[in-house]
């Protein structure tokens, strides 16, 4: 890609950044739009978030995306919050206009992207989340707001998934919400999402939840997108489910980053494709 005097800068900020897919996917919808943008990655500790935020803001930006370990922290800069990233309390992404800074959270939304685009029914409905951290809130949120009956939080920390549970509660109350520590087997659940890190590179062979314990007609759902067939999902491929694959939810989420900074509806369906193949 050609870049000169007039290339509008867009960035992720995070550590680690160094195995992040986010530069390729965003450069390629810039290409694909022929626009005169460019995507990089940089690598930001938790002490240099403020004046990060301060030089993007003054080198002219157009949009950041925001990873770990800044999704909360980054809120303290920010000029305002559109409404997923208050409810969810985290932002992924930010817009900058004249110098104002709009924070947003496409977590959920590419999530929701994610399961339409797979023809995933979700009306009465029972779903498990496996972790309670930023990504599995980020999910929980956004299904706490559609028509499943029930959704059930599982994480390692009991204390934790309990506070999500009681968050859950006050976003809707016709859902059942529950804590799914004490069952020994999963089998009710119709959609089981790994939200954790478990099987994520270098630790392939590790994987949330012991499938015997899960409905054989279940939708098996993996954030982990390195490496694209997670032993989570290798298993359950094995045992006859259907899988959807994290590359489709990181996918999904950079669109809808797109959409917000390019601040109009943008055609999908080819890009989608067409990264899905490069991935897969």
């Amino acid at each position: 890609m050609e870049t000169d005097a007039d290339t509008k800068l867009y960035a992720l900020i995070g550590n680690p950044v160094t195995k992040s897919l986010s530069p390729f996917i965003h450069n390629y919808v810039f290409d694909f739009l022929n626009q005169n943008k460019i995507y990089i990655a940089h690598k930001i500790d938790k002490g240099n978030l403020a004046n990060s935020i301060k030089a993007i803001k003054a080198l002219g930006y157009g949009g950041i995306n925001v990873t770990t370990p800044h999704k909360i922290n980054v809120i303290e800069y920010l000029d305002d919050l559109d409404v997923s990233a208050k409810n969810i309390g985290a932002v992924n992404t930010i817009k900058i206009v004249e110098g104002k800074l709009m924070g947003y959270n496409t977590d959920g939304i590419g999530f929701l992207d994610m399961l339409e685009e797979n023809e995933v029914e979700l009306r009465g409905k029972k779903s498990l989340i496996l972790g309670a951290g930023g990504a599995a809130r980020a999910i929980a949120i956004i299904l706490a707001g559609t028509q499943i009956s029930h959704l059930s939080v599982s994480n390692r920390t009991n204390e934790r998934a309990d506070l999500l549970i009681e968050e859950l509660r006050q976003v809707n109350k016709e859902i059942v919400f529950s804590n799914a520590f004490k069952k020994h087997n999963f089998r009710e659940f119709d959609l089981v999402i790994n939200a954790t890190s478990v099987g994520m590179f270098p630790n392939i062979d590790e994987t949330p939840i012991d499938l015997e314990m899960i409905n054989e007609d279940a939708i098996l759902c993996d954030i982990v997108y390195k490496p694209h067939l997670t032993k989570f999902l290798k298993l359950g491929l094995e045992r006859g489910h259907r899988v959807i694959f994290g590359i489709e939810m990181l996918i999904a989420q950079a669109l809808a980053s797109q959409e917000i900074w390019q601040g109009t509806k943008i055609d999908k369906v080819e890009i989608k494709r067409e990264l899905q193949e490069r991935f897969s």
